[in-house]
């Protein structure tokens, strides 16, 4: 699935267009063994693509919301 908050994707859009290409966020929920699993592409590890480092704190940011929606389901 992808996810996203477009306050902060308007944000980092407005710094470096180019970003749009790796939004929204995806994540991918699947089920093994009767067990949920909910991964999710690190937005801190794709930032780093763009040589960007003005945009490293609001990544960071993001995927902590991400990390935090995703333990408080399991």
């Amino acid at each position: 699935m992808e996810v996203c908050n477009p306050k902060k994707a308007k944000e980092v859009m407005g710094k470096n267009i180019h970003i749009g290409y790796v939004l929204p966020c995806k994540m991918v929920v699947r089920e093994k063994n009767n067990q949920t699993y909910i991964g999710m592409t690190r937005p801190e590890a794709l930032i780093d693509l763009f040589d960007d480092f003005n945009l490293n704190e609001t990544a960071k940011e993001v995927e902590g919301t991400l990390r935090q929606s995703i333990e408080s389901t399991v």
